[in-house]
């Protein structure tokens, strides 16, 4: 009996979706932090979080890896841009 194999969600080669892997937490960053310094470190630990958390979701799920990891960037931004606008609402 051959060993079981666990099946791994392949990586889509679609270059949108790298571009939205570099920009998005770029972006995001930027907003939350006003040095140099802290924001690329902030980008770096953000596209990291965001491609670990879409490749554990899409192990469970039949869609592909650069669904989530999208979906996942765009919802923090989002999520930072709607901060931002209730925060500039309060002051």
């Amino acid at each position: 009996m051959p060993p079981a194999v666990a099946s791994v969600p392949s990586l889509d080669s679609d270059p949108r979706s790298s571009f939205v892997s570099m920009v998005t937490p770029a972006a995001i960053a930027v907003r939350l932090s006003g040095r140099p310094r802290t924001a690329i470190l902030l980008s770096v630990g953000l596209a990291v979080l965001f491609t670990w958390a879409g490749l554990g979701i899409s192990y469970y799920s039949p869609h592909p890896v650069s669904f989530f990891i999208t979906t996942l960037a765009f919802a923090g931004y989002l999520a930072v841009r709607g901060w931002g606008y209730i925060a500039a609402q309060l002051v």
